[in-house]
C-alpha cells in the first residue's frame, strides 16, 4: 500500500498503562518458532506437511510401507539424519515434507521438488514463525550448483516474510576459502539466513546413518530447545551438539575469525569430544539484523501486535481506537522491555509507538510504527504493522 496521509500521526509516551480500567485487549506473545524440513524419505505423503512430534512420529509416518522395519532413511539422504539430531537437541514438534525424487538423481528433478516444486512453496502456507531446512540440498545429484541453487531458493523463501530464517550449511570437505568463495556464488544479503560449518560426525547409530552429515537439523534442534525455554531475546550459540561426536574437519582461530567476518558460524570441538554450535551470525549486512535473535525479537513483538490489534478491522480507525491500539501495543511492549527484549535505561529509550490512518483509493489501514530498541537504547529500529479497517 503506497499510504496517503488520512490524519496526523498519533503518538503516545510509553508510560505503561493498565489496560484493565480501559477494556483494551491485551496483547499476547506469539509462541515459540517451530521448525519445517523439506527433503527425501522412504515412504509417507508427498508434497504434504506432516506436524510430528518425536523422533518415532517420523518414523511411522515416513517410513517405507512395504520395508516399515527399514525406517524413513534413503541410501544418501539426509532428512532423517536431521529429524534425529533435531529431536536429540531437544526439538519439540515440527513439520516435514517428503518431495519426489531420491537423492543423487543426475538430473534436477530433485531439484524441483525441493527448491522450485511443492516442497518448498508448502512451507509459505504454515502459519506462525519457522525456521526452514533443506538437509538433502547436498544430495541431489552431482553438480554442487544445485546444492547452491537450493540453498539460495531456501534463504530467498525465508527473506520474503517478516517470520522465517532458514539454517543451511557450507559444503562438504570445504576449506575456509572455499566456504568463502560459496557464500560469495551464493548471492545472499539476508537477515533471514544463517549457514554453518563444518559437517560433523555422529559416531555410532542405527544402520545406515551417514558417518558425515550436515548439521542443519542438529542445529535447528539447539534453536528450538534455546527458545522454548528462554524465548527470543536469547542468542542461540554457546551450546553443545548433542549426536555430533566429532566434527569434519577443525577450522584454525584465525580461520574461524574470518570466516564470522563473512556470517558464516563454525561449529566447535572441545578437547572433551564434544560438539558445540558457535555463533549465531546471519548473512545480513545491515548491522542491526547481524544476529539472527535480533530478527526473531523484531519478528516476534511485530507479529504479536499484528495479531493481537486485528480487532480493529471492525473499526473507522478513530482517534479513540488509536489510543487503545496505542496502550495495548505500549504495555505489550513494556512487558518485552521489562523481559530484556530491548534495550534502554527507561521505557522511552527502549520503544516509541505511532498510529496513523494510511488510504489507498478505497482502501484504509490503521498503520503502528513501532520504534525498537534492538541492540542499543534509544537506537529505534523502526517496523511498521498494518491492520486494515472497516470500510
Amino acid at each position: 500500500m503506497s499510504p496517503e496521509l488520512h490524519g496526523a500521526v498519533h503518538a503516545d509516551p510509553p508510560t505503561l498503562p493498565v489496560l484493565e480500567h480501559e477494556r483494551v485487549p491485551a496483547i499476547d506473545p506469539l509462541p515459540a518458532a517451530e521448525t519445517a524440513f523439506v527433503g527425501f524419505a522412504a515412504g509417507g505423503p508427498l508434497d504434504r506437511p506432516v506436524r510430528v512430534s518425536s523422533l518415532d512420529e517420523f518414523s511411522a509416518a515416513f517410513s517405507d510401507p512395504d520395508h516399515p522395519r527399514a525406517g524413513p532413511l534413503v541410501r544418501g539422504g539426509m532428512l532423517g539424519h536431521a529429524v534425529r539430531g533435531f529431536f536429540e537437541n531437544g526439538g519439540g514438534a515440527c513439520w516435514v515434507i517428503r518431495t519426489p525424487g531420491t537423492p543423487g538423481e543426475s538430473d534436477e528433478a530433485a531439484h524441483v521438488g525441493i527448491a522450485s516444486g511443492g516442497g518448498m512453496q508448502l512451507l509459505a502456507t504454515l502459519d506462525g514463525p519457522l525456521v526452514i531446512v533443506a538437509p538433502d540440498a547436498y544430495g541431489i545429484g552431482p553438480d554442487p550448483a544445485i546444492a547452491d541453487r537450493v540453498q539460495a531458493a531456501l534463504g530467498r523463501l525465508a527473506d520474503a516474510s517478516a517470520d522465517r530464517i532458514a539454517i543451511l550449511a557450507a559444503p562438504m570437505d570445504a576449506t575456509t576459502q572455499d566456504v568463502l568463495q560459496w557464500r560469495a556464488r551464493l548471492g545472499l544479503d539476508s537477515p533471514a539466513a544463517a549457514v554453518f560449518h563444518p559437517w560433523i560426525s555422529p559416531g555410532d547409530g542405527p544402520a545406515g546413518l551417514r558417518r558425515t552429515i550436515t548439521p542443519v537439523g542438529h542445529v535447528a534442534g539447539v534453536w528450538a530447545r534455546l527458545e522454548r525455554r528462554h524465548g527470543v531475546g536469547r542468542a542461540p550459540t554457546a551450546s553443545r551438539l548433542a549426536g555430533a561426536a566429532s566434527l569434519q574437519g577443525e577450522v584454525a582461530r584465525d580461520e574461524q575469525q574470518q570466516l564470522q567476518r563473512n556470517g558464516i558460524n563454525v561449529l566447535r570441538a572441545w578437547p572433551e569430544e564434544t560438539v558445540h554450535v558457535w555463533g549465531a551470525r546471519s548473512l545480513s549486512s545491515d548491522q542491526d539484523f547481524r544476529y539472527v535473535h535480533h530478527r526473531r525479537i523484531v519478528a516476534h513483538l511485530a507479529g504479536s501486535v499484528l495479531r493481537g490489534t486485528a480487532w480493529v478491522g471492525t473499526t473507522d480507525g478513530d482517534e479513540d481506537v488509536q489510543r487503545r491500539v496505542r496502550l495495548a501495543v505500549v504495555d505489550f511492549l513494556g512487558r518485552a522491555w521489562r523481559d530484556g527484549l530491548l534495550h534502554g535505561a527507561a521505557a522511552e529509550q527502549a520503544f516509541q509507538v505511532e498510529t496513523e490512518v494510511v488510504q489507498d483509493g478505497r482502501r484504509r489501514a490503521l498503520v503502528l510504527t513501532l520504534g525498537l530498541a534492538i541492540r542499543h537504547p534509544a537506537e529505534l529500529r523502526r517496523v511498521r504493522v498494518a491492520q486494515p479497517l472497516a470500510q
